[in-house]
């Protein structure tokens, strides 16, 4: 792994329903190949789970994928709003072809950032 003076604690994770981790693993074997902490939690997590362990350990990132989890676009919206509030201290990565349901014009949390795709994470990271 590449050292790292800005070593940060990433928690990784998929909402309940949700199945498709390569994403999510690709972006896991990133963090850490940059020497980065990672807790990678793996699919179909119930929120309350999240919920215990970001009270049991300090994490500044927390990055999902909706991919099939979500019925429809006010699902996703719902889901976006009450990660940021749960977690306002942390910076929330989200991913997933299910955000396009999410408007240009919707007024995301300020905690919240949309990546595009792998490469667009890796350029925020390197940040």
């Amino acid at each position: 792994s590449e050292p790292n003076n800005e070593r940060k604690t990433y928690l990784l994770f998929l909402p309940e329903g949700e199945l498709h981790e390569i994403g999510l693993l690709f972006l896991h074997y990133m963090l850490r190949k940059r020497g980065h902490e990672t807790l990678y939690l793996g699919q179909t997590l119930p929120f309350e789970d999240l919920v215990k362990v970001c009270e049991l350990k300090t994490v500044e990132s927390i990055i999902t994928y909706f991919t099939n989890a979500f019925h429809d676009g006010k699902e996703v919206k719902e889901y976006i709003l009450k990660l940021s509030s749960s977690f306002p201290e942390k910076t929330i990565f989200l991913s997933g072809k299910q955000l396009t349901w999410v408007e240009k014009d919707d007024k995301l949390p300020k905690n919240i950032i949309i990546v595009s795709d792998p490469s667009h994470f890796v350029e925020l990271i390197a940040k």
